[in-house]
């Protein structure tokens, strides 16, 4: 009996060593994946994927998120990738950050195969994942917003795209850092230059001093935008500072674009010949690369400024080449959605899976709650029945009590109103004393002539005007966004005529797609102050507690009259 016990309990701690290394080996491996260790072996990981039954369920989710993260970062395998994401979804046990990562790995995969509908909507589960279970997770909950608002941009839904970014940036509470990508891609998707520029800075300045590739990134689009602004000096500045960076830092992958700009940027500047062999000398690269797009807008500018110098063989060949490379992109990118759709029906049918044992659940729950509510019928009838009087004796209380609560209401809103009265008629007051001080001031000044006293009393009064330039600033607002949209007041108007200057100008910061930080800094008021105006115009305006006042003010100008 004595040999039989020590023979079980070295079986046991045998059994416990296996499951503990089994453990480490797969923990091991879990962390070389996640941190992108090129250095695991394929024995290693076929290994692991063998044995992989034999581990706690939690463990095997989270190595195949890991897995499938790895394959799209660095073996570019997503088709093996998405496999392994729907084996980890389909595990019962897979919780927290860890399906968090495989809807966001699927995301990623859709984004690259251009589904863009179906990356939204994985993004936007892992959104209400994350925000329902780790709110503190700024980062990352602005990093998806980012990766909506750009998904929506590609989709042509510019509104909702911003509504996106501006969450983003508004959640990034200043810190330009963690705002940099919705900065980054508010500007890249803006229709107006001038704002692009702007924001583009803003990105730069939030761009940590030795991430060298951002930077460039930066110098390199601030150079664009300032080749179609027509500021063609700075553009060359910024170009040759986004050069000099990829060289210093061996961006190669960069090289190949900021030399294309730099030849477009030539040709702009008149020298036509310099331009066009810069240009022509990086196609070979984007051929290696296979970069249709960027192929096809070298090609575009190519017949464009072979058209320039008339030589209309060259550009004819040009034209040619980029409907061509249009036609090759345009296959690829129907090819690319197919597979997505595919992909998509597999998720589809998971989602079916886990609704029907919801389903079955919820079957089985309901009939355990109906036989009790059987068992409890009778009683609760019964005291019901008892409490009936007294409930009706409540309500009539209960009526009483909101009827004196709404008599109190009428009063204090009777007061306010009052107030409000005081508050208007003390303004006008403070107006009529400031003209009676511009004219007694006036008068001083005729008196004192002969006293030599003149240029005090002139210092006085202009102190006294300079105190209302405020105004004509104002003014001088309104005149400019009135050019560029020409019926937004007056529709804003049409829709409640008694808003003041200030509340129009709130309207027209947010027309403009500026952030509360940005309208805070513009306006030299706080956060709070700010986010006040907006309920309050958002009240004023008459919209409804579940409509996007951003999205609401954007739509303004499609107003018919």
């Amino acid at each position: 009996m004595k040999r039989f016990i020590i023979s079980i309990s070295v079986l046991i701690s045998l059994t416990l060593s296996v499951l503990k290394a089994q453990n480490t080996d797969i923990d091991t491996i879990t962390q070389k994946l996640k941190s992108f260790d090129n250095t695991i072996s394929q024995k290693e990981l076929f290994q692991i994927n063998t044995d992989l039954n034999k581990y706690p369920l939690t463990k095997q989710s989270g190595f195949l998120v890991a897995l499938g993260n790895y394959q799209v970062v660095i073996s570019r395998d997503y088709n093996t990738a998405v496999n392994n994401y729907y084996k980890a979804l389909a595990t019962d046990s897979i919780t927290g950050y860890t399906r968090i990562d495989a809807l966001n790995g699927l995301a990623t995969i859709h984004t690259y195969l251009q589904s863009g509908k179906m990356a939204i909507s994985l993004y936007k589960e892992a959104l209400t994942a994350i925000n329902r279970n780790y709110k503190d997770s700024i980062k990352d909950i602005i990093t998806i917003h980012n990766n909506i608002g750009h998904l929506y941009a590609q989709e042509g839904v510019y509104d909702t795209a911003f509504i996106y970014f501006n969450r983003g940036v508004d959640m990034a509470d200043g810190n330009l850092n963690l705002a940099f990508g919705c900065l980054f891609n508010k500007a890249y998707h803006h229709n107006n230059l001038d704002s692009s520029y702007i924001f583009t800075k803003q990105a730069l300045r939030g761009v940590k001093p030795n991430n060298n590739m951002m930077r460039t990134f930066c110098m390199l689009n601030l150079g664009a935008i300032e080749i179609n602004r027509g500021n063609l000096e700075s553009a060359d500045s910024l170009l040759n500072e986004s050069q000099r960076l990829a060289v210093n830092n061996n961006l190669q992958s960069y090289l190949t674009e900021i030399h294309i700009h730099i030849g477009i940027l030539k040709a702009k500047q008149g020298n036509y010949k310099q331009g066009i062999t810069i240009i022509e000398n990086e196609i070979p690269n984007l051929q290696q690369r296979n970069d249709l797009k960027q192929l096809s807008n070298s090609y575009n500018k190519l017949d464009e400024f072979y058209k320039a110098v008339e030589n209309y063989k060259l550009a004819y060949k040009y034209l040619t080449l980029r409907i061509k490379a249009d036609s090759i992109f345009n296959a690829q990118r129907k090819l690319n959605r197919q597979k997505g759709d595919k992909i998509a029906d597999k998720y589809i049918a998971i989602k079916k899976r886990e609704v029907l044992l919801s389903q079955r659940a919820s079957v089985t729950l309901y009939m355990s709650i109906g036989l009790g509510v059987l068992l409890l019928i009778t009683t609760v009838w019964f005291i019901l029945h008892r409490i009936k009087l007294k409930n009706k004796v409540k309500l009539i209380s209960k009526l009483n009590n909101k009827l004196n609560n709404n008599v109190l209401s009428l009063n204090k809103e009777s007061k306010l109103t009052q107030q409000q009265l005081l508050y208007k008629s003390l303004k006008f007051y403070e107006k009529q004393k400031f003209l009676e001080n511009i004219s007694k001031e006036i008068a001083d000044v005729s008196k004192d002539i002969k006293a030599n006293n003149t240029d005090q009393k002139l210092n006085r009064i202009n102190s006294l005007i300079a105190a209302n330039i405020k105004d004509e600033i104002n003014i001088e607002f309104e005149q400019h966004f009135t050019k560029v949209h020409p019926n937004f007041i007056k529709n804003l108007l049409n829709i409640n005529s008694g808003l003041t200057k200030n509340e129009i100008r709130l309207a027209s910061l947010i027309k403009l797609n500026f952030s509360t930080k940005e309208i805070s800094d513009f306006t030299k008021q706080s956060a709070n102050t700010i986010n006040v105006a907006k309920s309050r115009l958002k009240t004023k305006l008459d919209i409804d507690k579940n409509t996007d006042l951003f999205a609401y003010i954007q739509s303004i100008d499609s107003i018919k009259q």
